[in-house]
């Protein structure tokens, strides 16, 4: 996924694909959690319900969400 920001491009990529491509700064490795159901566009609160219960456990989250899958 690329993000387009004023301060420049953010890449979110495997690991591998950084390797592939060579000369990407790789800036904050992570780990990535898809969640299974296919959410209605329409579900107000169902990402902030699943983060919020994340980062009481600690965890810091970036989520990105799809058409098909919201993304951790």
């Amino acid at each position: 996924m690329l993000f387009r920001e004023r301060e420049g491009w953010t890449m979110i990529a495997e690991q591998a694909t950084v390797d592939a491509v060579g000369g990407l700064e790789s800036a904050f490795p992570c780990k990535k959690v898809t969640l299974g159901v296919h959410s209605s566009l329409d579900a107000v609160g169902f990402m902030a319900a699943v983060t919020t219960r994340l980062a009481t456990a600690g965890l810091g989250i970036n989520p990105v969400s799809g058409f098909y899958h919201d993304h951790l």
